[in-house]
């Protein structure tokens, strides 16, 4: 997995534009034994963050759909070795 996507904005679901945030830009914090991901973002940034249209998110793996939202979130793009 390389990005998990994120609901902003709306309200009670409606309206909501979906972003997706590459996995590197979270933080892991424990907290006794919950595990919490934080993403230090204000609310403008999401809002301005590269959108996600529909389900089919396969094409994020396509370089020229990811790159740019790596880049957006100041990650490093790396293409994993084919297996």
């Amino acid at each position: 997995m390389r990005f998990l996507i994120l609901e902003v904005g709306g309200f009670l679901g409606i309206g909501a534009t979906k972003v997706a945030v590459p996995w590197g830009a979270f933080q892991v914090a424990k907290e006794n034994d919950k595990t919490n991901y934080v993403l230090d973002a204000t609310k403008d940034r999401l809002e301005k963050a590269p959108k996600v249209e529909g389900k089919g998110y396969e094409r994020l793996y396509v370089r020229e759909t990811a790159e740019p939202v790596f880049l957006y979130w100041k990650e490093m793009w790396v293409v994993e070795p084919p297996k």
